[in-house]
């Protein structure tokens, strides 16, 4: 179980993140850097990229980590707001550029699709952030 995350970790998290990406080759090694950064210290339970798809509105996952991150990947997330899809916390990240938290998964209307998923993990928050 993931513990809540205090200052001192979220300043660690930022720092061990800031260093996958300046040290990063390529793009597949600064998604997975900031993955792996995002669940050391056992704050979160998991942490996927998606990025989109070249020639649709779905969202790929393209980096992961943690025990959750397997759960996270099946929820195939597209940023079109017009399908049930694109409702989520990712699709609406990737629409507005800015992150979206649940604090209550189960209960959260935009999560209604995947509940299931987040039921069979027992996730009870989650949240998108978007790369800009």
């Amino acid at each position: 179980m993931a513990t809540p995350m205090n200052a001192g970790q979220m300043s660690t998290a930022i720092r061990v993140a800031s260093a996958a990406i300046l040290s990063a080759r390529n793009t597949q090694e600064m998604v997975q850097g900031v993955c792996d950064a995002a669940v050391a210290g056992n704050t979160m339970l998991g942490a996927v990229v998606f990025l989109p798809d070249s020639i649709s509105s779905w969202l790929n996952p393209v980096a992961s980590s943690g025990e959750l991150a397997h759960i996270f990947a099946k929820a195939d997330p597209s940023s079109d707001p017009t399908i049930p899809e694109g409702h989520g916390l990712v699709g609406q990240a990737f629409r507005t550029g800015e992150y979206c938290i649940s604090e209550d998964v189960l209960s959260d209307h935009r999560l209604q699709l995947w509940r299931p998923l987040a039921e069979s993990a027992s996730v009870g928050k989650a949240a998108a952030f978007p790369f800009l």
